[in-house]
């Protein structure tokens, strides 16, 4: 697989839903997901409606079972190499999405900055975080500040809601 930079985008707790809304409508490819749970997804975060099951189904997106306070999904973008869609442990979302970057260029991390910037604003985010492949989703505050690998940078999670 050839490498590919990641865009992670904060956003607010009390924006989630509209943010999720616009994310999921621009940028995912939502009838062919790639992982089913991405209704459950929906329906919870963006609907304010589960279906019973779904938060059963929302925990197995955890890193581990007994760490279920956040999650990511990983699914099909409409445009880019893949999306994601993490609910942190403070239940801000981070959107994010994944741009080919087969060699591995500085062309690419541009790119990125700029979109970044564009999803950022787009979704009402208020900080924005780039890096190698390597670098998964922030699940909670500590993990954005103390990403590593990361290659670009910038706003502030501290404005975004509170712990």
């Amino acid at each position: 697989m050839a490498p590919v930079v990641d865009v992670h985008v904060w956003v607010a707790p009390e924006n989630r839903a509209d943010a999720l809304r616009r994310f999921l409508a621009d940028h995912v490819d939502v009838e062919r997901p790639g992982d089913d749970r991405l209704a459950a997804v929906e329906r919870t975060y963006v609907h304010g409606a589960p279906l019973p099951g779904d938060r059963a189904l929302l925990a197995d997106l955890a890193r581990t079972p007994q760490d279920t306070g956040a999650f990511t999904i990983y699914v099909r973008a409409r445009e880019h190499h893949g999306a994601n869609v993490t609910v942190t442990r403070e239940g801000a979302p981070v959107v994010g999405l994944a741009i080919d970057d087969p060699l591995e260029s500085r062309v690419a991390v541009a790119e990125a900055v700029v979109l970044a910037a564009q999803l950022e604003a787009a979704v009402g985010g208020t900080a924005t975080l780039l890096g190698a492949e390597v670098l998964p989703p922030p699940q909670d505050r500590d993990e954005w500040r103390d990403a590593e690998a990361v290659l670009h940078r910038s706003g502030s999670i501290e404005t975004s809601g509170t712990d």
